[in-house]
């Protein structure tokens, strides 16, 4: 759902049909050997993503790779109380996928 030109991620249930279909988001998945790397990782992106500002929460969610495998993995969540305002404000994305919602070239 993208709100003021970025995507707002919506944690729900984890649907029953496995992704790509309605409930999933796509997105980049990066893994780290070393925890202090992937500490690193986090407080950078931890700024990036207001955070401090409470834009977003970093929180853990289940990700489904392409070939299937599951992981569990850090992601940015909009923040439960500010929903109202994304639901007046926002489209959402029933594919999940930012990139094709800006159009071929983008990402």
């Amino acid at each position: 759902m993208p709100l003021e030109g970025y995507p707002a991620l919506v944690p729900v249930p984890e649907p029953d049909t496995p992704p790509p279909s309605p409930g999933w988001v796509t997105g980049e998945f990066v893994g780290y050997d070393d925890d202090a790397d992937l500490e690193a990782a986090l407080a950078d992106l931890d700024q990036v993503e207001g955070v401090e500002e409470e834009l977003f929460l970093r929180t853990t969610l289940p990700v489904v790779l392409d070939g299937g495998q599951r992981f569990v993995a850090w992601v940015y969540v909009f923040p439960e109380d500010r929903l109202l305002t994304l639901e007046r404000h926002a489209t959402e994305l029933v594919d999940g996928d930012w990139g094709r919602y800006l159009g071929d070239g983008f990402l």
